[in-house]
């Protein structure tokens, strides 16, 4: 959905819902964190031109491989509410393995949350998931600032240990997994100066 979805009656009702969520928990902030917004984000800058864009980039190999093991587990990823014909329209590549068509998945959506650069500008804010997990202390305080929140001590208490979980994939998947991996996600990779 972008601009052109917008409706002061549409505005008029998130709006709503949102303030009722706030009142309920008596917090001055609103904070979604739906992965389905990254097909919204033009939508969403329209209805609230004052909302804060926090985009955490992941290793597109390590998020599709992720998605296969839930997957095999039972578990639902929210990046597939919604079908590969719906996210990937012509890109779907039916030919290809399931795996492949995750990492074209992962593509999509990020460039999608990656609108609000455009059309939020000064509202979006991007880090790098193994910045994230690697300095959480440092990437957490400009996250805060960018909110433009006060920084308490207490946040560094509550920050549990971190690590790194995007290795999984090239220690546990096969030659062919690791192929899939690597091309369904090259292209957006390189732009993002993840091709290694």
């Amino acid at each position: 959905m972008t601009e052109n979805d917008y409706s002061e009656e549409m505005a008029t009702y998130f709006r709503k819902k949102v303030l009722q969520v706030q009142n309920l928990w008596r917090r001055p902030r609103f904070v979604n964190k739906n992965l389905q917004n990254s097909f919204r984000v033009r939508l969403l800058n329209s209805i609230f031109p004052d909302a804060k864009f926090i985009h955490i980039v992941r290793d597109g190999r390590a998020v599709a491989f992720s998605i296969l093991n839930k997957k095999k587990d039972g578990a639902t990823s929210p990046i597939l509410l919604v079908g590969f014909k719906d996210i990937l329209g012509e890109n779907y590549q039916p030919k290809r393995s399931e795996l492949y068509n995750y990492g074209l998945a992962w593509q999509e959506y990020v460039r999608r949350a990656r609108e609000a650069s455009t059309v939020a500008q000064n509202r979006y804010y991007e880090v790098r998931y193994e910045k994230l997990v690697t300095e959480p202390y440092k990437e957490l305080r400009n996250i805060i600032d960018f909110c433009e929140l006060d920084w308490y001590s207490v946040f560094e208490q509550k920050i549990p240990p971190t690590q790194n979980m995007n290795e999984k994939w090239k220690q546990k998947a096969s030659k062919e997994q690791r192929t899939d991996l690597e091309e369904s996600t090259f292209e957006l990779r390189l732009t993002l100066g993840m091709a290694e």
